[in-house]
């Protein structure tokens, strides 16, 4: 609105009427309950001043700029870039004019705003102004990035499944080109082992000890292994 007044020269004693004829919606109503309140008279007498403080309570109450005072001061950058936090800073104090009235403030807390990174190699008093600080953080800020740039990539190796060995499948493949025996019944090439071999749990020949039907079988009474005291004939007979 002031640029405005500025631009098209607009005298002193005529900002306010101007500046109402500018005012919209709920600036609008509020305005008219002003004049009904002042009356006619009292807003041709209302200075510029006054009319600023007054629109300013009205769209900005006190809660609210202090609220607003309190996220610009906790404005804090984290993965932001220069420019970008730069734009938030401006931003918000134009919303806060009043805690941000002289150059030396608004470098106090744009420098606290920096991350560490950047805020320690800008220096606070080397900078006469804001402007200054800003294109150090920026120049900070590319060295960084072509410092990230220089590191070697690391380079990850796959590892891949461990390889089976090949004695197993071969002999897995051995067996499936062999017939099965008709004396032991398993699968095997050449001669069966097992014909003239003699079980030492039975005493008879034609099979092994691990494949004899009557393991495990004793006879405690009889001291014979081919049936179980249970089933021993003398004792039944």
């Amino acid at each position: 609105m002031e640029n405005v007044q500025r631009t098209i020269i607009c005298p002193e004693g005529t900002k306010v009427v101007f500046a109402s004829c500018l005012l919209r919606d709920r600036a609008q109503d509020w305005w008219e309950e002003v004049t009904r309140a002042v009356g006619t008279a009292g807003v041709v007498e209302m200075s510029w001043e006054d009319f600023v403080q007054r629109f300013q309570r009205e769209v900005s109450p006190d809660i609210e700029v202090q609220q607003l005072a309190r996220e610009f001061y906790d404005l804090r950058q984290t993965s932001e870039t220069v420019t970008k936090i730069t734009a938030q800073f401006r931003g918000m104090a134009l919303l806060v004019p009043h805690y941000v009235v002289d150059e030396e403030m608004r470098k106090k807390i744009y420098h606290d705003m920096l991350r560490d990174g950047i805020r320690e190699f800008v220096s606070f008093s080397g900078c006469k102004t804001l402007n200054d600080m800003i294109e150090k953080a920026h120049e900070r800020e590319i060295e960084l990035e072509l410092r990230e740039k220089r590191k070697p990539k690391q380079v990850h190796k796959f590892v891949g499944p461990a390889k089976r060995p090949k004695t197993s499948d071969n002999h897995t493949r051995a067996q499936q080109g062999w017939g099965r025996c008709t004396k032991c019944g398993k699968p095997h090439s050449g001669a069966c082992w097992t014909a003239g071999s003699t079980c030492f749990s039975c005493n008879q020949s034609g099979h092994m000890s691990r494949d004899c039907p009557k393991k495990g079988l004793f006879c405690f009474h009889y001291n014979q292994t081919d049936h179980e005291k249970a089933d021993c004939p003398r004792l039944t007979g």
